[in-house]
């Protein structure tokens, strides 16, 4: 089976995956908006131990090895 792609279909979907996109932009945060939203991040020191978290425990375990 050929997986063929359009110049249209393309544009699409690098707008899905575009940081600009709400959707996108979420994707790439981490989850930090809901933990906002949840009271898990209210102020820079929660800010920083949650960014530190996620570069040790998800970056650089799960996607820069890959």
């Amino acid at each position: 089976m050929a997986i063929t792609t359009t110049d249209t279909g393309l544009l699409r979907l690098l707008q899905l995956s575009s940081v600009s996109l709400p959707v996108g932009g979420y994707a790439f945060s981490q989850g930090l908006e809901y933990a906002i939203e949840a009271g898990w991040v209210d102020s820079v020191d929660s800010a920083e131990a949650w960014l530190e978290l996620q570069i040790h425990d998800a970056l650089a375990r799960v996607d820069l090895p890959i």
